[in-house]
């Protein structure tokens, strides 16, 4: 299971889910439960710098529009069906470290970060070179990678 916040999560309440969960990032759903926002530990030291909040108390949505421009703020997401390659290119081209995983409503069904890609990648390569070394004409036989949807 994920975790996950609302508009009216108060921001102390998200700094002990940070501290106690030790993630990087919570999506931020709306009344609906669709993805409205993703708030990170950057948004936290951001808030800190300014000195914007003294109060801890206040709610999520009464801080988000000063630290997200939302006319320009693209949430990077993926589906549950997206193939490996899709995956990676929205990491790289978006330079993003983790995308929202939502379905076709846009409510948010996981997280996958860029070191979950990782960790897929390195097992998947070690299982396909643990087999191509006992199997002596995989390579001269044309065995490839074959792309997948990664489930969360």
């Amino acid at each position: 299971m994920f975790a996950k916040i609302d508009l009216k999560t108060k921001l102390i309440e998200v700094l002990r889910i940070f501290q106690s969960v030790r993630i990087s990032a919570l999506p931020v759903v709306d009344s609906e439960k669709k993805l409205h926002d993703v708030y990170s530990k950057f948004d936290i030291m951001h808030l800190a710098a300014t000195r914007a909040y003294t109060n801890l108390d206040v709610p999520l949505c009464d801080i988000l529009d000063s630290i997200h421009d939302h006319n320009t703020r693209q949430l990077i997401t993926c589906k549950k069906t997206d193939h490996l390659f899709q995956l990676m290119d929205k990491f790289v081209t978006r330079e993003v470290h983790r995308l929202i995983i939502v379905d076709d409503l846009q409510h948010v069904i996981g997280i996958l970060s860029i070191s979950d890609l990782m960790k897929f990648l390195i097992t998947t390569f070690d299982k396909m070179s643990r087999t191509s070394s006992t199997t002596s004409n995989s390579l001269t036989n044309g065995a490839g990678f074959v792309c997948q949807s990664i489930d969360s």
